[in-house]
């Protein structure tokens, strides 16, 4: 055992190190001039869209998502960010009874007649998925360096906003129904339809992201962190587009 032990702590050594070098890590307490690199996976969230769950499936609307970047330490306590990521989110609508179309009858065989004795239609179901990327330049700084004046250490507190772009592509599926009626004067005419539609839309909008992410330097080389970043539109042109994007992640930095 002690052997093992012995072979498993060498191993580690280069990451590991002790003393006050290991202590400076090269994400920012080492000085400026340092790039590092990252990859993150967590879960997302995105709200404020027009189209809300009606008695939806578990989890429709959490989200895995992932994403990767660079940053380069101009100062000990200061960074510039260039972030990617990319998720997906979901509505889903189940009703037990129709809910009202914008025009009912619109979609039957005869609709707007000035004969039409009634129309009764309704959605039955709808669902939609939308998967986004985005990408955004952020300036971050160490809150704890800043706010503390301390020199350097192991555990590292970053803050930081910006500004980016988001690209998404949705894909909306419905079945409505409905009854249609008719009357001539001697004649009544009823008209049952079914109808499915899937359609699909591209759209864009720009962001301000707001990152919060708390750091734990293993080494020189090597560090951990749980980060969360939410994503403020600054429009949106449809009731796909959400108002924003929360997510929390883990974090695995590369100190070059």
């Amino acid at each position: 055992m002690k052997k093992l032990i012995n072979i498993i702590l060498a191993a580690l050594a280069p990451f590991l190190s002790t003393g006050a070098a290991a202590q400076k890590t090269a994400q920012g307490s080492s000085g400026g001039g340092k790039w590092s690199v990252y990859v993150e996976e967590g879960a997302t969230v995105a709200h404020g869209l027009g189209m809300k769950s009606v008695d939806a499936a578990p989890g429709i609307g959490l989200s895995f998502g992932a994403g990767a970047g660079a940053a380069l330490n101009v100062c000990p306590w200061f960074r510039v960010g260039v972030n990617y990521d990319f998720s997906k989110y979901g509505r889903e609508q189940r009703y037990s009874e129709l809910s009202p179309l914008p025009s009912a009858g619109a979609d039957g065989g005869e609709g707007g007649n000035a004969d039409a004795a009634g129309t009764y239609a309704g959605l039955a179901y709808a669902r939609m998925k939308a998967s986004y990327h985005a990408v955004d330049m952020t300036l971050e700084v160490n809150l704890l360096d800043l706010l503390s004046h301390r020199h350097g250490g192991r555990f590292d507190l970053y803050a930081g906003a910006g500004l980016g772009w988001f690209f998404a592509r949705a894909n909306t599926y419905t079945v409505s129904m409905g009854q249609d009626r008719w009357s001539d004067g001697y004649k009544e005419t009823v008209d049952t339809w079914l109808d499915a539609a899937n359609t699909r839309r591209n759209f864009d909008a720009c962001y301000v992201p707001l990152r919060l992410c708390a750091e734990y330097g293993l080494g020189r080389r090597v560090t951990v962190g749980l980060g969360g970043d939410y994503k403020w539109m600054l429009w949106r042109d449809n009731d796909l587009s959400p108002l924003g994007v929360a997510s929390v992640s883990a974090v695995l930095r590369i100190n070059l």
